[in-house]
């Protein structure tokens, strides 16, 4: 692989793609969420006190809006912002940023699937690296993780499982679509100290393209930017986070999804066939069944997890998971006879995230860029019933990633081993919904509903 193409310091692009605009193409974000708020204390419906916003003088226009802002969503009135939405579409950011992007839960997110990813994008380093007396052992050490990928590639390892011990630097592209609440939530949660400089820059990008759309709406007011109003998001790049770590220590097992705790509510088995079936008056029952595990994951997993945004998450934070340094070694690359390599450049590029603070006056943030998506972070996730069935049943598939499979099937063993009617559907998603939704079916889930009928 060409030195010059992984070592790339190409910008990050950032578009604004997508918003909110009547069809008339007359009002945008701020019009329509301020139409929408005078809805709510008016007699005319949000249709005609949008025409009326249409029509009235531009400066009137504008010192009405920028008042019923400053009165609702600046006065705390969430629900006002929840009205417009933005899209992006952002292009060669570092997979930090992606994981950053994919914690608030009420963004939605389309990325670059990782099985078809090239590592041929190269990376982003930051000017605190590049400009430091480091920056040769870095990037020697950048080299050597996208080395043992194309070395693992021309064993037959699948790209996948080769891209493991690749850094947060490796660049991806995304597209997220959000309404000015969670942009608002993703832009306070970026400002936090640890957070990677470039995810707080692109985020701000962000802000400002919607804030030049929508100046009114997206205008950052006191009230607006309240934490305890905003839907708590995980927090992968917090300083740290003693609970996750205390809970780790205390329970955590390598590898493994751990059961915490179960709670149920007294739903026969009967009543969880028909909701499977179809009856959503049932379905919506499942909801109040609980179940919280402690999973270990990679970093590449945890990405997938934390986008599977029914489930609600908290995580370790990746400093204290520098610190324990376990990782996930891909079978595929143990088959190989690769282990040892892959160890050797996790470990390095581990050793430079933890030290270049210490040694070199680095940013934790921006050192934690070099760090490995081999690295295991403990994720504490709870699910309902609904999600056991639904999100479970996509992961126990022979075509989820062999990785995140492996942890959902423990944790459907273990709503099994609850004896919570619900275990008798947690399986792969052509169980539960009666047919293979995929292209090529494998038969597994056949074998398994004969089991169950029987």
């Amino acid at each position: 692989m060409d030195t010059e193409k992984v070592l790339t310091d190409g910008k990050i692009k950032i578009r604004l793609i997508g918003m909110s605009r009547s069809p008339d193409n007359r009002a945008g974000a701020d019009e329509i969420c301020v139409a929408g708020a005078l809805g709510c204390f008016e007699g005319k419906s949000s249709h005609v006190l949008l025409e009326e916003l249409k029509d009235l003088p531009e400066d009137k226009k504008e010192k009405k809006l920028e008042r019923l802002c400053a009165e609702t969503s600046g006065r705390g009135h969430g629900s006002v912002l929840d009205q417009s939405v933005f899209v992006f579409s952002i292009e060669d950011l570092p997979r930090a940023v992606t994981l950053q992007l994919c914690l608030p839960e009420y963004l939605s997110l389309l990325q670059q699937s990782l099985r078809r990813a090239d590592a041929d994008r190269g990376v982003y380093l930051p000017d605190s690296i590049l400009n430091s007396d480091r920056r040769n052992e870095v990037e020697d050490a950048v080299q050597e993780a996208f080395s043992f990928y194309d070395m693992a590639r021309n064993e037959g390892v699948p790209a996948e499982d080769a891209r493991y011990p690749l850094p947060l630097a490796t660049r991806t592209n995304i597209q997220v679509l959000g309404d000015p609440r969670e942009l608002m939530h993703l832009h306070a949660m970026s400002r936090r100290a640890a957070v990677p400089a470039v995810a707080r820059e692109v985020v701000q990008g962000m802000i400002d393209q919607a804030l030049s759309a929508a100046p009114h709406i997206m205008k950052e007011r006191e009230r607006g930017y309240e934490v305890l109003a905003w839907r708590p998001a995980a927090q992968l790049f917090a300083a740290e986070n003693p609970f996750l770590s205390r809970l780790a220590a205390e329970k955590g097992k390598s590898g493994n999804a751990v059961l915490m705790d179960y709670a149920s509510i007294d739903i026969r088995q009967e009543e969880v066939d028909a909701a499977v079936r179809g009856d959503e008056a049932l379905l919506a029952n499942l909801k109040h069944i609980h179940f919280t595990f402690l999973a270990s994951m990679s970093l590449n997993a945890f990405h997938q997890a934390i986008r599977q945004r029914t489930w609600h998450q908290s995580v370790q934070s990746i400093y204290n998971a520098l610190d324990r340094n376990e990782r996930v070694v891909p079978p595929k690359v143990r088959i190989a006879g690769l282990a040892e390599k892959m160890n050797r450049v996790h470990d390095r590029l581990v050793d430079l995230a933890v030290h270049l603070p210490q040694q070199a006056d680095i940013p934790p943030g921006d050192a934690v860029l070099v760090a490995p998506q081999s690295l295991g972070v403990y994720d504490l996730i709870h699910t309902d019933g609904w999600n056991a069935l639904h999100a479970i049943g996509k992961r126990t598939c022979v075509e989820a990633q062999w990785e995140i499979r492996d942890l959902a099937n423990e944790m459907a063993e273990a709503i099994r081993g609850t004896g919570s009617p619900i275990g008798r559907w947690v399986y792969p998603q052509g169980v539960i919904y009666g047919v293979c939704p995929e292209r090529e079916c494998c038969g597994l889930c056949n074998k398994i509903l004969e089991k169950i009928e029987r």
